[in-house]
């Protein structure tokens, strides 16, 4: 999914990834996990370091992998939209040489996410996060 990146995206990645769980046939729970995941990161995202919205229009990268009974979730936030899918080869040339990780420190986030990573480089800010099915 490819949108921008404002307050009012949250409705647009609500139902991706509504959607997603249905297509991996996931029940309720998961799907609640998976969208509690997504309003959190949103918001982190949309909010960015500081309290007030970036004056900056960003753009919204987001992929969902199913592995099993668990979700890889990749939040992709950058300033530049036309640019992204180059951006994003050259990172993961320099992702193998020098990584850079920090945990975003939301409990809510982090109460419904078995793994969270954080990259940040230059416009872009990579949030890949797991969520894992109870039970």
């Amino acid at each position: 999914m490819k949108t921008r990146l404002t307050a009012e995206t949250w409705p647009e990645v609500d139902a991706f990834l509504s959607k997603f769980a249905a297509r991996k046939g996931w029940g309720e729970e998961m799907e609640l996990r998976l969208r509690a995941v997504g309003e959190e990161t949103v918001q982190i995202l949309v909010r960015g370091d500081g309290e007030e919205p970036p004056e900056v229009e960003r753009s919204l990268l987001l992929i969902a992998r199913s592995d099993g009974d668990a979700a890889d979730l990749e939040f992709i936030a950058t300033t530049d939209e036309t640019n992204l899918e180059d951006q994003l080869a050259m990172l993961s040339e320099a992702a193998a040489s020098v990584p850079v990780e920090a945990e975003t420190p939301l409990r809510l986030l982090r109460h419904y996410a078995s793994s969270i990573r954080h990259h940040q480089y230059h416009d872009i800010d990579i949030l890949t996060i797991r969520v894992e099915a109870v039970g």
